[in-house]
């Protein structure tokens, strides 16, 4: 008799490898910009990148394995180079370097 669903198949409490990628992206996304400065040109478009990525990695490996938080790190600095691409495009390389400098006492 053929199942209805894959989660069923699987067995309790475990999704198919298409929900667990897509609820996988879907919490990347949101940990992402919920760290995303896109309306403070002060700031620069994120607070301590390395940071986002290895919360990411580990939520992630947390909850689907190493090899997929591997993977979800990746897929976070891409996402992150396009939000900070779009945020330069808003708010000018300048305003970044300015706040780089002034971060580092060089200014």
């Amino acid at each position: 008799m053929p199942a209805e669903n894959d989660e069923r198949d699987m067995g309790p409490g475990l999704m198919s490898n298409e929900n667990s990628q897509e609820s996988m992206i879907k919490r990347i996304a949101e940990m992402v910009k919920s760290r995303y400065n896109k309306d403070n040109p002060n700031v620069g478009p994120f607070n301590g990148k390395e940071g986002i990525l290895i919360d990411v990695k580990k939520e992630i490996s947390e909850k689907f394995g190493e090899e997929m938080g591997e993977h979800a790190r990746v897929i976070a600095e891409k996402f992150m180079e396009k939000l900070e691409n779009s945020w330069i495009k808003e708010h000018g390389p300048q305003l970044e370097m300015t706040r780089i400098k002034e971060l580092a006492g060089l200014k």
